[in-house]
């Protein structure tokens, strides 16, 4: 028996304590200390046939393997988890996020060409942005349990191309903004009803209004195909920015305070085929105020205010910079600076047409009141409200402020019977 209770405490855990300091790389233990480990390990043991070199190599790969997983866990000087989920210990009194999402075009392939001619790949990049925070308002010596608070907010910048796609249009040649239609069917002079020489108008009968508005259209930037020569990506900007708050605070157990505010702003930049650049902005807010007090446990009263607001606006892109109507003697429009910009050019020849978007704003808002109220009587709930709204709706717009212009060709046809290519000089 004396002998089994000395013989208890050498376990295998107890060699492991004692063989865990060996170093691998360290030289050789005298032979007296190896026959001491070695006899450290009980008869019934089943390492007790191994040297005490390979010993001391099980002890070493022993703390590598469960110190690397378990945080120094085989050792007594073991550290807590520091990361994630695993903290122990009371959870924070504020919470917060942050996140970004990235992604653009780099990788897509071409888009199809309608013309059968080599395109260039529309572009886009998306940018999103997220963060979130929130918890109890709390100031040293002045708020010591404020209400609580969340905010949220969200950051967007993104270009895309209208229908994530280059896009084709006929446009007038160098020779036609000469007058030159050589290679079209005939046209006739709407003076004389005879066909121009050489199928070519002379430039006295070339309006000046038509050179002004010639000036705003690209020249071809394709060739050899059969419908159009002109291809452009469109590319629009949209940047958006959102933000949420939220504030809650009981006062005692009869009064209960929240409310929150929230708006979101976007604004673009939508340009055409011609380089136009319309600009658009849209505003829009919310505010919401709400009272609950109880005056016993069977009667509660519920106040609240809210207020919105949405603004939009549109800015074309000749407002208030140039006055292309007017200085190309074109009269008869609205002539304000809000307005300024060509008339509408529209071509049954298929010719692309000139336009331009008109300037616009709205501002539409709405201040509400209610009032509700709970009382419990018996087997009864009784329950009543009143609430009061002012709306305003403000809208300043014209439908087409600058006027049209519609070409059929009809004045180019032969005087009795048939009908020819529309000229875009020869119809003004």
């Amino acid at each position: 028996d004396s002998k089994a209770a000395a013989a208890a405490p050498a376990t295998q855990n107890s060699f492991q304590r004692t063989a865990v300091n060996a170093n691998p790389n360290a030289a050789p233990a005298p032979a007296a200390s190896q026959s001491a480990a070695a006899e450290a390990v009980p008869s019934n043991s089943p390492f007790a046939n191994q040297s005490a070199s390979d010993l001391s190599q099980r002890a070493s790969d022993g703390l590598l393997i469960n110190g690397t997983v378990n945080n120094g866990a085989s050792s007594p000087f073991a550290q807590a988890a520091r990361f994630g989920n695993n903290v122990r210990g009371p959870g924070s009194l504020y919470n917060g996020s942050i996140g970004v999402i990235e992604d653009n075009s780099v990788l897509d392939a071409n888009s199809f060409s309608y013309t059968g001619q080599p395109t260039p790949k529309p572009g886009y990049n998306h940018f999103t942005g997220v963060a979130s925070f929130g918890g109890p308002i709390r100031i040293p010596h002045l708020i010591r349990n404020g209400p609580f608070f969340f905010v949220g907010y969200q950051w967007i910048r993104s270009s895309n191309s209208v229908g994530n796609a280059t896009n084709s249009y006929t446009v007038p040649t160098a020779a036609q903004r000469n007058g030159d239609f050589s290679l079209f069917a005939p046209i006739y002079n709407p003076g004389t009803g005879a066909p121009f020489p050489g199928n070519i108008i002379p430039p006295s009968l070339i309006s000046p209004q038509a050179k002004a508005l010639l000036n705003f259209y690209p020249l071809p930037n394709l060739t050899g195909a059969s419908r159009y020569n002109f291809q452009i990506p469109i590319i629009t900007e949209t940047h958006t920015e959102s933000l949420n708050t939220r504030l809650q605070k009981n006062i005692g157990n009869r009064n209960a305070l929240n409310g929150f505010f929230a708006f979101q702003r976007t604004a673009t930049d939508t340009p055409n085929e011609f380089a136009f650049v319309d600009k658009g902005s849209t505003l829009g807010l919310v505010a919401q105020a709400n009272w609950q007090h109880r005056f016993n446990q069977r009667m509660f009263v519920h106040f609240q205010y809210q207020f919105s607001r949405n603004s939009t606006t549109t800015t074309p892109n000749f407002a208030n910079r140039e006055n292309v109507s007017g200085e190309a003697g074109i009269l008869g429009n609205n002539q304000q600076a809000v307005n300024w910009g060509p008339p509408n050019l529209n071509f049954a020849s298929g010719i692309a047409s000139l336009t331009d978007g008109n300037a616009a704003a709205n501002h539409n808002q709405t201040h509400a009141f209610a009032f509700d109220s709970t009382w419990i009587r018996g087997r009864h709930n009784i329950s009543y409200l009143a609430d009061f709204k002012r709306l305003e709706f403000n809208s300043i717009s014209q439908q087409n402020p600058r006027g049209a212009f519609t070409f059929t060709g009809a004045y180019t046809a032969p005087p009795a019977t048939g009908s020819a290519a529309p000229a875009l000089g020869s119809d003004f």
